[in-house]
C-alpha cells in the first residue's frame, strides 16, 4: 500500500469542514480526557460532582433523551453535512399524528449520513416532514462516557435499547421517529465502492419492535454514497486470514477496528 497525501493548497472552506468532522469523531475521546485529567488534577471535585449527577440523570437516554435545539443549529453543523456533503431526499409525506421506526443502512465508518440527517438541522428534516421528531439510537455504552453523553443527548441521540425504542415509538401523540442503524460492526468492515451488504438474520429485533409498538409503519433509509467515503486499508483479500478476529473482537465489544487509506480516516481530501 503506497502513502497518499493531502495536498497543501487546499481551500478554507475545506479545512473547516475537516475540522468539523474531526471534532466529531473525536470528541468522546477527547471529553474523556477532560474528565481524567479534572479527576487526577486540583478540580477533582467536579468529576466526582459530575459522577453523581450521571448516577441521578443514568435513565434519560432511555425515556427521550435530553435535545438541545441550540446545540443542533450550530454553525459547526453545517459545515459538517457540507464535508461529504450529506443530503436528505424525501420519497413520500409521512402523517405527524403517527409513529414510524425507520431502519438505516449502512452502517460505514463513522454513521456521518445518519448524524447529519437526524442529528442537525442543516439537510431539512423539519422542514421536509413537519411535525415529527427524530431520535437516533446508538449502543448504550456511549452513555457511560463521560461530558460525552452530555454532548450526545444535546443532538437528539438516544439510546439503542428496547426501553429507548419503545419509549420513543409509543408515544400517544405521534410525531416520533426512531432511527436504527440496522447494521453494524460486521458490515463497517464491507463498505467498500460498489457494495452493499447487511447481515440481518441475527437484527430482527427491530421488526418484532415495529409489530409491538403503536408504529404507523417500518421503512428502510438507505444512505447512498457511503462506501466511497472511506477507502479501507485492508485488502480483500486478507479478509478470510483475519475474520475470527473480526468476529471475536465485534462480539466482546460492539465494534470493529477498521482501517482506513485516507490519511484522517474520514475521506478522501476534495471528494
Amino acid at each position: 500500500m503506497k502513502v497518499e497525501f493531502a495536498p497543501i493548497n487546499i481551500p478554507l472552506a475545506r479545512r473547516i469542514q475537516t475540522a468539523a468532522v474531526i471534532q466529531w469523531l473525536f470528541s468522546f475521546l477527547l471529553l474523556g480526557n477532560i474528565f481524567i485529567i479534572l479527576l487526577l488534577g486540583n478540580y477533582w471535585f467536579l468529576p466526582v460532582l459530575y459522577a453523581l449527577w450521571l448516577y441521578l440523570d443514568w435513565e434519560t437516554p432511555q425515556t427521550g433523551g435530553r435535545r438541545s435545539k441550540w446545540v443542533r443549529n450550530w454553525t459547526i453543523w453545517k459545515y459538517f453535512t457540507d464535508y461529504f456533503p450529506i443530503h436528505l431526499i424525501k420519497t413520500s409525506d409521512l402523517d405527524p399524528s403517527q409513529n414510524y421506526l425507520f431502519g438505516f443502512h449502512p452502517h460505514g465508518i463513522l454513521v456521518a449520513g445518519a448524524f447529519g440527517n437526524f442529528c442537525t438541522e442543516y439537510t431539512g428534516f423539519k422542514e421536509l416532514f413537519p411535525g415529527l421528531t427524530p431520535y437516533l439510537h446508538i449502543l448504550p455504552f456511549w452513555f457511560g462516557c463521560p461530558f460525552f453523553r452530555d454532548y450526545a443527548l444535546s443532538t437528539g441521540v438516544v439510546s439503542a435499547s428496547k426501553k429507548s425504542v419503545s419509549h420513543v415509538l409509543n408515544n400517544d401523540r405521534g410525531g416520533n421517529v426512531a432511527v436504527i442503524v440496522i447494521g453494524g460492526a460486521e458490515e463497517s468492515l464491507d463498505a467498500h465502492p460498489g457494495s452493499l451488504s447487511l447481515n440481518i438474520l441475527k437484527r430482527r429485533g427491530f421488526i418484532k419492535m415495529a409489530g409491538q409498538c403503536t408504529t404507523d409503519r417500518s421503512g428502510p433509509q438507505s444512505e447512498l454514497g457511503c462506501g466511497v467515503a472511506g477507502k479501507q486499508g485492508i485488502p480483500e483479500s486478507l479478509y478470510s486470514d483475519i475474520s475470527c478476529f473480526h468476529v471475536s473482537s465485534s462480539d466482546h465489544t460492539g465494534g470493529d477496528a477498521v482501517k482506513c487509506k485516507s490519511i484522517s480516516c474520514i475521506e478522501p481530501y476534495g471528494r
